[in-house]
């Protein structure tokens, strides 16, 4: 979340005012996306309002979910123990509410996806990439405070690897990242097989970051393959000491 969410200062601010800083030491007006620094700084305009309408569709889906499996489940262990007429039909209605909850969690990412790529896939444009490379979907956190229960991260949005030229840039519905090999304090993946943790140099500032794909497809393959590396490994590729 962003300090105007909580009223409190940002974990990015300190970055945030750096860049800043750099930004105005720059000669003959060069832009930070052509100074070859990291940076971390607010996007202009915000988009943080499109926080909002994912939270609330987030939670509805949970409540939903969670009264479809629960339902489910009572159908179920009532018809088992033969509390109820011993219908098909019944078993057939638990079933679908099962399968409909368990449906229902998925929906908040898809529509996060689509807005996420409805209003920054264009946004690119500034390192020539546009929407012929296909940004990656992810949430973006603190990393010390990453794994507590938050409704959302504090940013979502779409990064784009560029391993020639060995950085990564992120748009956040909220901020934009960019990180240069040269700027990277470490890089690791976390101990739960998905997430990147990632900590790099913003002038004087450090910004630490955990970044996890919001894809169905990666969540899948760490259930069933306890890991999702393919993130960390382009990143790697970038970032990484012999990127």
């Amino acid at each position: 979340m962003t300090s105007a969410d909580n009223g409190l200062m940002d974990f990015r601010s300190r970055a945030v005012a750096e860049s800043e800083a750099i930004r105005r030491r720059l000669r003959n007006g060069l832009s930070l996306d052509k100074s070859g620094v990291s940076y971390c700084v607010e996007r202009q305009p915000s988009l943080s309002r499109l926080r909002a309408p994912i939270k609330i569709i987030a939670i509805a889906c949970l409540v939903l979910c969670i009264s479809g499996v629960a339902t489910g489940g009572i159908i179920a262990l009532l018809s088992k123990r033969h509390r109820v007429a011993d219908d098909p039909s019944l078993l057939a209605i638990a079933a679908c509410c099962s399968v409909g909850g368990i449906l229902l969690a998925f929906v908040p990412t898809f529509v996060e996806r689509r807005i996420v790529h409805r209003h920054l896939c264009q946004r690119d444009d500034d390192f020539g990439s546009g929407c012929e490379v296909q940004g990656i979907h992810v949430a973006l956190e603190h990393a010390p405070t990453y794994g507590s229960i938050k409704i959302l991260a504090e940013d979502v949005g779409l990064i784009y690897i560029h391993p020639e030229a060995h950085y990564v840039k992120m748009d956040g519905l909220s901020y934009e990242y960019v990180i240069h090999s040269k700027d990277v304090v470490e890089l690791s993946l976390h101990s739960n097989e998905k997430s990147v943790l990632v900590s790099y140099m913003v002038g004087e500032e450090r910004l630490d970051l955990a970044i996890a794909p919001r894809s169905v497809r990666a969540e899948l393959k760490r259930q069933t393959l306890g890991s999702s590396r393919s993130l960390f490994e382009k990143m790697q590729d970038a970032l990484g000491p012999d990127g």
